[in-house]
């Protein structure tokens, strides 16, 4: 399993490092203040109440209503749908 460690300190200087893996891999940051993306498109999102009924022995679709970020626009309507691969 791959991780990147985070080093800083109050001076506002970050070190991000990966893991040595085959191949190149790149790493992108943004110039100013935004969000990083990493490998295509990615979202986090939450329920904002507190629970869902579910029934015994029936499919149901978990709903999380808000979103903390959506880097590619591509989570909607309780629905993740990435349009690269």
């Amino acid at each position: 399993m791959s991780s990147i460690s985070i080093l800083g300190d109050t001076s506002g200087s970050v070190l991000l490092q990966a893991p040595a893996v085959a191949g190149s891999p790149t790493l992108t940051l943004p110039t100013t203040t935004g969000t990083l993306a990493i490998n295509g498109p990615a979202f986090s999102a939450y329920a904002t109440t507190t629970y869902q009924s579910l029934a015994q022995n029936t499919y149901t679709k978990v709903t999380f209503d808000a979103e903390v970020y959506d880097t590619n626009n591509n989570y909607a309507s309780n629905r993740f749908t990435p349009t690269v691969a």
